[in-house]
């Protein structure tokens, strides 16, 4: 099964077991890209 497809189920699993929790999903993020984006803006900033 589809990992991005079974999560979810979980988490909603989760939230109705637990109504008085604040669940969140926090989605995978590729930290690469998030480096490389915040490295794009700060090499902006330098060029001015």
């Amino acid at each position: 099964m589809n990992a991005m497809l079974v999560q979810p189920r979980r988490i909603e699993r989760a939230r109705q077991r637990y109504p008085n929790n604040e669940i969140v999903y926090l989605w995978p993020y590729d930290v690469d890209l998030i480096v490389n984006t915040l490295a794009t803006q700060i090499r902006s900033f330098e060029a001015d």
